[in-house]
């Protein structure tokens, strides 16, 4: 039995590429139909042994023994060849479906790298828009600012030009009373010295 397993075992693994454990569980399917149909023969024949049975009787016994064991190890090696067939198609049908979904998985993958990649340059292009609104804004920020100070500057500038200009008008107008006021000194000094020479001379 242990050869026969063995042997089945490197049958199932080597010609139809099965798992050791799918193998295992074939060939523990087939013997318990072997020893589901032992039971069955044992039962019959013990429920018959207690008969009288003549020569005759046991001939024909014999031969339906051996024709009823003739057709289970045809149900049995049927039954086994369907077993086969069937785990050989769900083993076929298991790798197309492994290959199906490795193909799926693929794509999947490629797909997922494509929208990565797009995403990645939508965003580089935002970034580089972003970067080039942020110069302009800048440069026009800071032209406005320099225009802003050349104004400032020029404002102050002739705030200063008109400062000095009524500084100079003051200037020139206190000047001038001081020649006025002198004059009327001087003109008075005189008419005094005119008036005491008269005194004088009289």
């Amino acid at each position: 039995m242990i050869v026969s397993e063995l042997s089945a075992l490197d049958i199932l693994t080597s010609k139809f590429k099965l798992t050791n454990q799918e193998a295992r569980e074939v060939i523990f399917e087939l013997n318990a139909v072997d020893k589901e149909i032992a039971y069955k023969i044992d039962e019959g024949f013990l429920k018959r042994q207690d008969i009288f049975l003549t020569k005759n009787d046991k001939i024909d016994l014999s031969g339906k023994i051996d024709s009823q064991k003739s057709d289970l190890v045809e149900k049995i090696e049927q039954q086994r060849t369907d077993l086969v067939e069937k785990i050989e198609q769900q083993r076929v049908d298991l790798v197309e479906k492994m290959e199906q979904q490795k193909v799926d998985l693929v794509e999947k993958i490629e797909q997922q790298r494509v929208d990565l990649v797009e995403k990645m340059e939508q965003q580089k292009v935002d970034l580089v828009e972003k970067i080039e609104q942020q110069r302009v804004d800048l440069v026009e920020k800071m032209e406005q600012q320099k225009v802003d100070f050349v104004e400032k500057i020029e404002q102050q500038r002739v705030d200063l030009v008109e400062k000095i200009d009524q500084q100079s008008l003051k200037i020139e107008r206190t000047r001038a009373d001081m020649i006025k006021w002198m004059f009327i000194f001087w003109i008075s000094q005189l008419g005094a010295m005119v008036g005491l020479f008269k005194f004088f001379n009289s």
